[in-house]
């Protein structure tokens, strides 16, 4: 029988998560805004590894921006169309994180009850 709900505990769930983070880093469509709007709603949900990890792939990436964003400087041809507002909603992202306060991430009763 299938599960209906995922644990956000289970190491697996964080694996899947932090993978689905980095697939949406690069992309120039909806996919970053949607990562982010999922991200903040479950961020309690989420374990304090899952939350780390996930936090370091943003700020790597944003930083990556930034040095590519000297190279499209000289050559703008090589920038893909959107790239801007894609960064812009990393960086918001990354702000978002910055400012949560270290709550830790729910204990397995309380994601039970969220599940």
């Amino acid at each position: 029988m299938a599960e209906t709900s995922i644990d956000p505990l289970n190491r697996d769930t964080g694996f899947m998560l932090s993978v689905a983070v980095r697939y949406c880093l690069d992309r120039h469509s909806y996919a970053p805004s949607l990562c982010c709007d999922w991200l903040r709603s479950h961020w309690r949900l989420l374990s304090d590894h899952t939350r780390a990890l996930i936090t370091r792939d943003i700020r790597e990436h944003i930083a990556s921006e930034y040095r590519r964003a000297d190279i499209r400087a000289e050559r703008p041809n090589l920038a893909p169309p959107g790239w801007e507002c894609d960064l812009r909603t990393w960086e918001r992202m990354s702000e978002w994180i910055a400012a949560q306060s270290p709550t830790p991430a729910l204990n397995r009763e309380e994601a039970d009850r969220h599940g």
